[in-house]
């Protein structure tokens, strides 16, 4: 399900011919999972590239790991309201609870929502816990 994302935001032609890119402060990203835009040649810029503006009959809320809205460029995971979205798992309430929240389904993706455009940067399980550090495997170089 994962694919949701992509499935309810879009570039393209009705909103502009290549998908939009962004350049982070790294370090403001790494330390405090905030965008903060900058520009190409700043040193330790980060490039992100948007998955579109949402499509219409779609929403996408980006939340804190409490269920709660953050704000425009922090990083959450991304939960998703569609009119072509399913309503559950087929006798499976169990795991329909966990994937729905109040109406959302929550993707299990991270990412960050800025200018209208949707940014997915990582999966939400991707993730190594060494002495209580989270460390995601694509800042291990």
């Amino acid at each position: 399900m994962a694919e949701t994302v992509f499935a309810v935001t879009q570039s393209g032609p009705a909103h502009q011919p290549d998908p939009c890119r962004i350049w982070v402060d790294g370090e403001i990203f790494s330390r405090q999972q905030r965008a903060v835009p900058v520009s190409p040649d700043a040193q330790g810029a980060l490039c992100y590239v948007s998955s579109g503006p949402c499509l219409p009959g779609s929403g996408v809320r980006v939340v804190s790991s409490a269920g709660e809205d953050v704000p425009l460029g922090g990083v959450g995971e991304i939960l998703i309201r569609s009119d072509c979205l399913f309503d559950g798992y087929y006798n499976r309430p169990d795991l329909t609870a966990k994937a729905m929240r109040d109406g959302w389904y929550c993707s299990g993706d991270l990412g960050f929502y800025l200018d209208g455009e949707l940014y997915v940067i990582r999966r939400k399980k991707d993730l190594i816990i060494v002495a209580g550090k989270n460390i995601y495997p694509q800042d291990v170089g």
